[in-house]
């Protein structure tokens, strides 16, 4: 939220088009926030963070009053930026992520840690959590996606 303040000049400049103030935030913005989070394993509570996020950014960039005072949904304000939800652009480079961790040579450290010997089986970890540690785990939960 830091960066998308300090381009509040931006944002309420008359002489930029929609259209070039969407890239400006995708470019400064959205390549930030996503930066190693394909690598981490969130909860859907965080998601939806994100995609509120999002669509907080994009009523401000199209000067859109929030959804109480418009009656237009997030969904549609991401149809008219032509953005897809940022939890759906997480799970697809997570997806990403993992194939390319799959097709690492079998004696490639990451390899080993996720997948079994000799296919692209998950590993099953036999280890007792702590309580109240999630009992989600990075690999099983984009397995289980795709």
């Amino acid at each position: 939220m830091g960066i998308f303040k300090k381009l509040n000049q931006c944002w309420s400049h008359a002489n930029i088009s929609r259209n070039r103030k969407t890239e400006i935030y995708i470019a400064c913005v959205i390549s930030k926030l996503l930066y190693n989070l394909d690598s981490m394993w969130l909860l859907q509570a965080d998601l939806q963070r994100l995609d509120s996020f999002q669509a907080k950014c994009l009523r401000q960039i199209y000067k859109i009053p929030s959804s109480y005072i418009s009656r237009i949904s997030n969904q549609t304000v991401l149809d008219m930026a032509w953005q897809s939800p940022l939890s759906t652009t997480i799970a697809e480079r997570q997806q990403k992520l993992y194939k390319q961790i799959a097709a690492m040579p079998t004696d490639h450290p990451l390899r080993q840690l996720t997948c079994e010997k000799n296919n692209d089986r998950l590993k099953l970890w036999e280890h007792e959590r702590r309580r109240g540690r999630p009992k989600q785990n990075w690999a099983h939960c984009v397995y289980a996606m795709m």
